[in-house]
């Protein structure tokens, strides 16, 4: 089996032989992201209140935001669940009568 090119690459570099890691491979590709230090932050403290890792945060931010965009009806419809929610939140007023 070939090693992947950033082994290779490294091993060139290191002069080392380095053996491929073990253990299936994830579906999918891998995707390098530069962020700023204060978007870091918040996807750390979003991943810790959540208890995920700033990855499985990542993804589902990134789907959400694409379906967003292919369904732009959805921020309609989150908002008008979140003003239903608000009013059944509400405490219930004595009616007049």
């Amino acid at each position: 089996m070939t090693k992947p090119r950033g082994i290779q690459w490294l091993e060139e570099q290191t002069g080392e032989t380095l053996d491929p890691p073990g253990g299936p491979i994830p579906e999918g590709k891998h995707l390098s992201v530069r962020l700023t230090g204060d978007l870091v932050s918040q996807l750390e403290e979003h991943a810790a209140a959540r208890g995920e890792s700033i990855s499985q945060v990542a993804r589902r931010l990134i789907k959400d935001g694409l379906d967003r965009a292919t369904n732009p009806d959805r921020d309609a419809i989150d908002q008008a669940i979140a003003v239903l929610e608000a009013v059944k939140a509400r405490p219930r007023g004595r009616r007049a009568g």
